[in-house]
């Protein structure tokens, strides 16, 4: 192998290293983003966090979303959830209740956290 292939490759593996670093850390910001906005009268809701990587579980409860996708890689489907039975509820609203919107509100700022992410690895 050539110098250059050698350079080459060493370039493409630290780009898709620097690639699996934004997708986690702006998948776990916006899991942070998400249960800092849903609201905590027993815990309930946020302690039912559940986090499926590929479809599989691979993580739940409060702070799942910290650890949990640390192993991602690229082409992964990452799926966090909360499961209590008055999640959708506090989402979306109903029962003389209006909606937190904590889920569609992290949502929406994926774009920046994304940018964020890229910035800091471009550092």
């Amino acid at each position: 192998m050539s110098q250059f292939e050698k350079t080459v490759r060493l370039w493409s593996e630290k780009a898709i290293a620097n690639l699996e670093t934004i997708a986690i850390e702006s998948t776990k910001t916006v899991a942070r983003i998400a249960q800092d906005r849903a609201p905590e009268e027993t815990g309930v809701l946020k302690d039912s966090l559940h986090v499926y990587v590929n479809g599989g579980l691979v993580g739940q409860g409060r702070a799942a979303y910290q650890t949990a996708v640390n192993n991602l890689t690229l082409g992964d489907t990452v799926m966090v959830t909360w499961e209590a039975d008055h999640a959708r509820i506090v989402e979306y609203g109903g029962n003389n209740r209006k909606g937190h919107f904590f889920v569609r509100g992290a949502a929406v700022q994926w774009d920046a956290v994304v940018a964020e992410a890229i910035r800091r690895a471009a550092e």
